[in-house]
């Protein structure tokens, strides 16, 4: 699964993924200010839900994508 990653301005370990090359703005998010302000952190990468990202949770941002279209985590 590839997923285009943002990372918030206002709370550098919060992060948004989306699948690759979708715009944000396809998608209502939860009223946080930390997703309010984003940045592009990596885009096209390539993401595998059994991997391990460091203290990342990488099953329940799959679960998160195939729920609702997006998943917001924190590293």
């Amino acid at each position: 699964m590839d997923v285009d990653l943002y990372r918030s301005i206002t709370d550098r370990n919060k992060y948004l993924a989306v699948p690759a090359g979708l715009s944000t703005a396809a998608f209502e998010f939860p009223a946080h200010d930390d997703l309010a302000n984003l940045v592009v952190y990596k885009l096209r990468h390539r993401f595998n839900p059994d991997a391990v990202y460091g203290g990342v949770n990488a099953a329940d941002i799959a679960r998160q994508i195939e729920a609702n279209g997006f998943a917001v985590f924190r590293e």
